[in-house]
């Protein structure tokens, strides 16, 4: 069957901040969702439209309270027309998002406990952790039908603990050689990795994580049966379990998806950081991995002037290299720095150039031939 909808949201209104919150993150990864943003519990009739957009939905969620859409009648219509529709449990399936509770159980449903087991306060989603949510968002494009492809990522980066072991040599050495204070620098970490704040900015890694996965999705949406991107995070035990982590790297430095690897640069002064960061030595030999190291100041405005500038009087030459397509139209390996500052950066770029240009000289020169007398 031909589907118009990945999946159709179900929900009671008291619920609402939830479910449009999981509409536009669902949306922005390219998902087709059916979301009925005129929702009334009472005052308007359940209706065909409602019947024949669950009718061509592929998949069911339902945002899950035990005293709101348990006692909606609206959630009760939809889940009762969506038990009947042929291929549940195969291809059409049925998700549910619980803030609190559980539906009634049935093996063809598929609960996410995940708010409920992290005591997230369901009646204030602005207290919702960023990391949090981008992992459950994760589970659920993995469930939905259709070509979903893990992206390995981690960061490397501290907690505030962590980053108030420091000694306090470290943190002369930070603000000397960064411009990043103490005070500064504990004020970017907080109780979990994943709250570290890059750029001296108000955005978690894991904000910042979430819209470049968006973004990747929304940009590949246009494409025929394009498959979904997700980030595939390390597990808990990386950071306390050696074997696991080496595991982890190993699948990042492994070339069957792309990876992306991301480094504070103030957190490998902490030494677990630093020997999690060795694990992957080999990682800046391979095209498919992407390392990004993250300032923990605000970089110059005129840095981003000159990206600007740079698009905007030669687009042609730049656009592969700030704009990249994908699939790309040409097979770019890009070996260029811009916001070049110094000569060590000149001479990086210079050598890597003649060493790519030895190794293709030795590869097809003609060995010498020696003649006896």
């Amino acid at each position: 069957m031909a589907y118009q909808y990945d999946v159709f949201i179900s929900y009671s209104h008291n619920d609402r901040d939830w479910a449009r919150k999981l509409f536009s993150d669902l949306k922005a990864n390219g998902i087709k969702v059916f979301f009925d943003t005129d929702r009334l519990d009472s005052g308007k009739p359940w209706d065909e439209q409602l019947r024949t957009a669950l009718n061509v939905s592929r998949s069911l969620i339902v945002v899950w309270t035990d005293e709101h859409a348990g006692r909606s009648d609206w959630v009760a219509r939809e889940r009762a027309a969506f038990w009947l529709l042929p291929d549940l449990g195969r291809e059409r399936l049925f998700i549910s998002l619980n803030l609190e509770g559980h539906p009634q159980a049935d093996t063809r449903l598929q609960g996410i406990d995940d708010l409920i087991i992290a005591g997230v306060d369901r009646r204030n989603i602005g207290t919702l952790d960023a990391g949090l949510w981008t992992k459950i968002v994760n589970r659920i494009l993995l469930s939905l039908s259709g070509t979903v492809v893990p992206m390995p990522v981690v960061a490397l980066t501290m907690t505030r603990t962590e980053a108030t072991a420091l000694p306090d040599r470290d943190w002369r050495d930070i603000e000397s050689q960064l411009g990043v204070t103490k005070a500064q620098g504990l004020a970017m970490y907080g109780d979990k990795r994943d709250d570290w704040k890059p750029y001296g900015g108000p955005d978690s890694i894991a904000e910042l994580l979430e819209r470049l996965q968006q973004r990747i999705n929304a940009q590949i949406r246009g494409q025929n049966n394009p498959p979904r991107y997700y980030w595939e995070f390390p597990p808990e035990a990386f950071w306390i379990d050696t074997d696991v982590a080496e595991d982890f790297a190993a699948r990042l430095s492994s070339p069957v998806a792309p990876s992306l690897l991301v480094i504070d640069p103030v957190g490998i002064r902490n030494r677990d950081v630093l020997d999690r960061l060795y694990l992957f030595q080999d990682s800046i030999a391979r095209n498919h991995i992407a390392i990004l190291v993250l300032a923990p100041f605000v970089m110059p405005s005129a840095s981003q002037m000159l990206r600007r500038w740079l698009l905007a009087n030669a687009r042609p030459y730049f656009s592969p290299l700030f704009q990249p397509v994908i699939p790309p139209k040409t097979v770019i390996e890009a070996h260029c720095a811009l916001y070049s500052g110094d000569e060590d950066e000149l001479l990086r770029l210079t050598w890597s150039a003649v060493g790519r240009g030895f190794r293709s000289a030795t590869q097809v020169a003609a060995p010498l031939q020696y003649l006896a007398p």
